[in-house]
C-alpha cells in the first residue's frame, strides 16, 4: 500500500494480514477479560469488599476490561444474556453465531492517545473510538453508532462493542443490516455495559486529570494548530477584505467559519441564512435572494453566476444545506439512513475524497460554460446520482473553489482531470 501526501512524499507499506484493531491491543496499557476478574474472585471466600482486597494486583487497576462472548455465553440460560433476550434473539443469535467482543476504557481521553499518537492520525480524525460496530463474515460494516444506553450515557464514549454475524447479508452498498439484527446489536451492546459497570472498581481511577490534564491539552493544542498554519496556511483576499481564517479547515466548524465568512466578503452572494443548528437532523437552512441580472452567469464576467433561466428578481422558499469537511461522510449518513439526498439542497465541505463516487458523479461547474446550470452562486460542482439525469443536489468545496478564485486556468485543468466521468 503506498501513500502519497500533499507534500508529494510517499510512503509504502506491506500489510500481510490487515486485522481491526481492538482497544484492548493498545500499546503500554494494563488490561484484563472480565472473565479472568470473575474467575479470580471466585477462588476467594468472603464478602466482596474482602475479596477484592485479597484479588490479584494483575486485575486491578487497569486500563481496559475486555472480553469476548460466543453463542454459547450469549444463549446461556444462567449467564449475563439470559434476562435481556427474547426467543426471538435467540433464535438470531443462533442462526447467525453471534460472537461479541466489548471494551471498555478507564477513560474516553484514551481514544485520543490511540488515535493521534498511536496511529498518528491528524488531530479532530478519530478512526476508532466508543460506539456499536456491526460486522459480518469477518468484515465491519458502517459507522460506528451510539450505543442506546438509558442510564449513565456517558459510559457510551468508554465503550466499545463489536457485534458480529455469520451470514449477516448485509446491504453491501448502503452498509445497514436488516432491523431485527440492529435491534439484537443494540440489545447485546447495552447489556455489555451493563456487565463492565459491575466492576468499574477494577478500573484505574482517572485521578489528576482534572487538574493537570486540561493545560496540558490546551498547551498541545496550541502547538498542534500552530503547526498546521505553517504546514497548510490559507490566504485570500477579495476587494472587500480577506479571510481571516489562516489555516486550511481541519473539521466541520473551519469549513462552516471559511464558507460564512467568504458569504461576508461578497465572494458568495445571494445566500442568506436562516438557521444553523448542530442538535437538528439536518444543519442549515437557506433562502437564495437574486434581485438583479448581476447574478446571471457569464463565463467571462462572472464564472461563480448562476442560470439565466431563473428569472430576476428571484427568491427562493427555504432550501437544506449541509456541512461536511469530507464530502465522504455525508455519503456515509445516507447509506446509514441519517440524512438522505432527497432532502438535501447543497452541500458545503473542504474537499471530497473517494467515497462519493461510489454513489455520485461530480459535474465541475468549474470547467467552460457548465457554470451556466448552477443554482447556488459560488456551487463548484452538481452531484448527479449513479446513472440519474437529473442532479440530486449542489456541492460547494471549498478547497476548489479558492484554487479556482486564484488561478482560473489552472484549476478548470485540475478539475478535468480529477472529475473526469
Amino acid at each position: 500500500m503506498s501513500i502519497t501526501d500533499t507534500a508529494g512524499g510517499k510512503t509504502t507499506v506491506t500489510v500481510k494480514q490487515p486485522e481491526y484493531y481492538y482497544p484492548h491491543e493498545m500499546p503500554s496499557v494494563k488490561v484484563s477479560t472480565v472473565k479472568d476478574v470473575e474467575n479470580g474472585l471466585n477462588k476467594i471466600q468472603g464478602s466482596s469488599e474482602e475479596k477484592f482486597s485479597r484479588l490479584s494486583g494483575e486485575l486491578k487497576r487497569v486500563d481496559v476490561l475486555w472480553e469476548i462472548y460466543d453463542k454459547k455465553d450469549l444463549i446461556d440460560s444462567t449467564g449475563w444474556f439470559a434476562s435481556a433476550l427474547n426467543e426471538d434473539h435467540r433464535g438470531l443469535i443462533e442462526r447467525h453465531n453471534v460472537v461479541v467482543y466489548s471494551a471498555f476504557l478507564r477513560s474516553a481521553k484514551m481514544w485520543n492517545e490511540l488515535n493521534e499518537n498511536i496511529l498518528k492520525l491528524k488531530p479532530g480524525v478519530r478512526l476508532i473510538h466508543g460506539g456499536l460496530q456491526m460486522a459480518s463474515d469477518f468484515m465491519v460494516q458502517g459507522e460506528l453508532s451510539i450505543i442506546p444506553l438509558t442510564s449513565t450515557i456517558g459510559y457510551q464514549a468508554n465503550s466499545h462493542v463489536v457485534v458480529h454475524f455469520t451470514d449477516g447479508s448485509p446491504d453491501m452498498g448502503r452498509k445497514v443490516f436488516q432491523p431485527e439484527l440492529k435491534e439484537l446489536a443494540e440489545v447485546l451492546s447495552v447489556r455489555c455495559v451493563t456487565v463492565f459497570k459491575r466492576y468499574l472498581q477494577h478500573l484505574k481511577p482517572d485521578t489528576g486529570a482534572v487538574v493537570v490534564t486540561p493545560d496540558k491539552e490546551l498547551h498541545e493544542w496550541k502547538k498542534v494548530q500552530e503547526a498546521q498554519r505553517d504546514k497548510a496556511p490559507l490566504s485570500f483576499k477579495s476587494a472587500n477584505g480577506k479571510i481571516t481564517l489562516v489555516s486550511e479547515p481541519q473539521q466541520e466548524q473551519d469549513v462552516i467559519a471559511l464558507y460564512h465568512q467568504l458569504v461576508g466578503l461578497g465572494v458568495i452572494r445571494g445566500v442568506n441564512f436562516l438557521a444553523t443548528s448542530q442538535s437538528d437532523r439536518y444543519d442549515s437552512l437557506y433562502i437564495l435572494d437574486y434581485d438583479s441580472e448581476e447574478f446571471r452567469f457569464s463565463r467571462t464576467h462572472n464564472p461563480l453566476g448562476v442560470n439565466g433561466m431563473y428569472g430576476f428578481p428571484h427568491s427562493s422558499e427555504p432550501r437544506v444545506l449541509e456541512y461536511k469537511y469530507d464530502l465522504d461522510a455525508l455519503i456515509r449518513d445516507f447509506a446509514s439512513e441519517i440524512k438522505f439526498a432527497n432532502h438535501v439542497n447543497l452541500v458545503v465541505c473542504w474537499q471530497a475524497t473517494k467515497q462519493f463516487s461510489e454513489k455520485f458523479y461530480l459535474n465541475s461547474l468549474l470547467v467552460g460554460d457548465e457554470g451556466s446550470s448552477r443554482q447556488v452562486f459560488g456551487a463548484t460542482h452538481q452531484a448527479y446520482p449513479s446513472g440519474a439525469q437529473q442532479p440530486a443536489f449542489e456541492v460547494c468545496i471549498l478547497d476548489d473553489l479558492l484554487r479556482y478564485l486564484q488561478n482560473p486556468a489552472e484549476e478548470e485543468a485540475r478539475q478535468k482531470i480529477k472529475y473526469k466521468d
